[in-house]
């Protein structure tokens, strides 16, 4: 991925420089930034990306960006920063962001790669919707909260971790993944909501702590495939609600 970055500062570079593509940059009072349209762009002097809140349009309304390096001032990536961007394949997200905002990479459909840092303490509403070229994603240890449907839709999603203090998986958080094989839920986890992996139907292997006792129905519905289950003996729920649509003769179940 470095080399990426290298290869297109380089070609902006042969251009004019980074700097010169911010020269109509519009600077808000919410120290926030839009930029014009520019595929490659470099962001410095700026805490917050996104204006949605306060001015109703979004910070980055451009499918053309294919490159983002952004400084690291930056500790916020609001609302919708980057939504629609269908273009964007790299950009990368400073170590002083302690959050990323609702619906900020949503349709971002090239986007292969991301990396979460230490320090980021929340994943928005629909953050990385439909990012339908993303593999896989670390999510660091220090991510507390993650919104409903934060990846949904990244349907070439095939690994991901869940964070020791994350407590609550949200409705739809990884439904349509239907390329996620295995899934580890920690101790932290207390409640699996409604249809978090619905349609995972690629996931074969599920391991919920036995402290994770609130597990929604419905929440692994149509996961197909599905053959290997550890889940707490306490679990609220029937099995055959949680696990809908899914042959249960199929499974071999753990209980602890």
């Amino acid at each position: 991925m470095a080399s990426l970055v290298r290869r297109l500062r380089r070609h902006c570079e042969t251009k004019e420089t980074f700097k010169k593509y911010l020269t109509n940059a519009i600077f808000r009072k919410s120290k926030t930034i839009l930029v014009p349209d520019n595929p490659y762009i470099q962001i410095d002097d700026c805490e917050s990306i996104g204006n949605y809140p306060i001015h109703y349009y979004y910070s980055f309304d451009i499918s053309n960006i294919k490159c983002v390096i952004l400084s690291n001032s930056i500790v916020e990536i609001d609302k919708k920063a980057f939504l629609n961007c269908m273009e964007l394949k790299y950009i990368n997200i400073p170590k002083g962001v302690k959050s990323i905002k609702d619906s900020a990479f949503g349709y971002c459909h090239k986007l292969r790669y991301i990396n979460i840092p230490f320090g980021v303490e929340s994943i928005g509403e629909s953050a990385f919707y439909k990012c339908q070229s993303l593999t896989s994603v670390y999510i660091p240890e220090s991510v507390k909260t993650i919104g409903f449907s934060a990846f949904c839709k990244c349907n070439n999603l095939v690994s991901v971790n869940i964070p020791s203090k994350l407590e609550i998986i949200q409705v739809n958080t990884f439904k349509d993944c239907d390329k996620l094989t295995s899934i580890q839920i920690p101790d932290s986890v207390r409640i699996i909501d409604y249809q978090a992996f619905e349609n995972c139907t690629n996931l074969y292997n599920v391991n919920i702590s036995k402290f994770c006792r609130d597990i929604r129905n419905a929440s692994f519905v149509n996961c197909s495939k599905v053959s290997n289950v550890v889940i707490s003996k306490n679990c609220k729920q029937n099995i055959n609600n949680i696990f809908r649509y899914v042959n249960l003769s199929q499974m071999k179940i753990a209980y602890v």
